[in-house]
């Protein structure tokens, strides 16, 4: 009676060769998902163990996800990001998983080595990715390598899970909020560059103007960069002459950098001049005037994108889940003459 079991008994079982079994047990991606799944069911059945690091290499790509930090946001705070990482560590606590934080270089050659060699020593069963643009190059590597992963963004590819909320619909809200308010020349300060988020609140803003029958000549768009002193210079140039009586700003940095300017005049804001936001910071609420701003659900988003993924590696079957959420409008003391 044969005392042990060999890569060809198991081979034997699973119908593939012997060869086939030794690229699964060591990691390697190239054989098809279907295949896979034979050999291990062929190992688990027959109770083959090659070592003890080998047997755990199974168990440990099962249940930890890696979520890889970009340069800015290691360095940073941001607080949407940290309350997504919030939420994928709950969703994983309650699946039974795990997360993995692991320092990106923002270099794509060097990003794509990274993720490949934590998948293929099974480190981990798949990837979230935040910081998503447009055709993103990470997302489409793993997607190409049949690698797990979900995006907090969407990448716009077909075939891709991903969970995002809405710029479009919060900054659109923030205009229809505005013109109910009486307002008729309302400006935006947002940002320049290609940004799939930039984009997509300038195109909700603009179309708040259209819903609203404002003239777009009504509607003065500036741009500069995602941070206070911008936002401070962008606001001073506008009042210094006919200035608008609303402001919204793409994120709440250059919203309190424009609150700031207007504090160096005669204006009020809220009453003369409203100022609104988007994010809803930390401390926002705090402010005199408070900010008017949006709320995005960041901790509902890690939530998801964990389910998603979890499911992804499961089932080994992509693109069966693309979510997009709701933002908040909060309305605060800084535009709202009635408040």
């Amino acid at each position: 009676m044969k005392q042990y079991i060999t890569l060809k008994d198991v081979a034997l079982l699973a119908g593939v060769s012997y060869q086939t079994v030794s690229k699964v047990i060591h990691g390697n991606i190239n054989v098809r998902a279907a295949t896979e799944e034979r050999v291990w069911d062929a190992v688990a059945t027959l109770g083959y163990v090659p070592n003890e690091s080998a047997r755990s290499l199974r168990l440990t790509q099962a249940n930890v996800i890696g979520y890889g930090l970009l340069p800015g946001e290691v360095q940073g705070v941001n607080p949407i990001l940290e309350g997504f990482l919030h939420g994928m560590m709950a969703g994983a606590s309650q699946l039974g998983f795990e997360i993995i934080c692991f320092a990106s270089t923002g270099l794509i050659d060097d990003d794509m080595v990274t993720y490949q060699n934590l998948f293929r020593s099974r480190k981990v069963g798949g990837f979230i990715l935040s910081n998503i643009e447009s055709g993103d190059a990470r997302a489409q590597f793993l997607y190409d390598h049949q690698i797990p992963c979900v995006c907090f963004g969407n990448p716009k590819r077909n075939g891709m899970d991903y969970v995002d909320v809405s710029g479009f619909e919060g900054m659109k809200q923030t205009v229809l909020h505005l013109v109910n308010q009486g307002h008729t020349d309302i400006a935006l300060l947002g940002w320049s560059g290609e940004s799939r988020v930039g984009e997509e609140r300038l195109q909700g803003f603009l179309q708040g103007i259209a819903e609203s029958g404002l003239c777009e000549d009504n509607a003065k768009c500036l741009f500069g960069y995602g941070t206070v002193d911008s936002g401070y210079e962008l606001t001073r140039g506008l009042l210094s002459g006919h200035h608008p009586t609303a402001i919204c700003a793409m994120n709440d940095l250059m919203a309190i950098g424009a609150m700031y300017a207007v504090n160096e005049t005669n204006l009020t804001i809220g009453g003369d001049i409203a100022i609104c936001g988007f994010d809803d910071f930390p401390l926002t609420q705090y402010l005199r005037p408070s900010l008017t701003t949006v709320r995005q659900p960041a901790f509902a988003c890690g939530q998801l994108a964990v389910e998603f993924l979890v499911d992804q590696i499961q089932t080994r079957t992509p693109g069966q889940h693309q979510a997009m959420l709701a933002p908040e409008l909060v309305v605060r003391e800084s535009s709202s003459k009635f408040f």
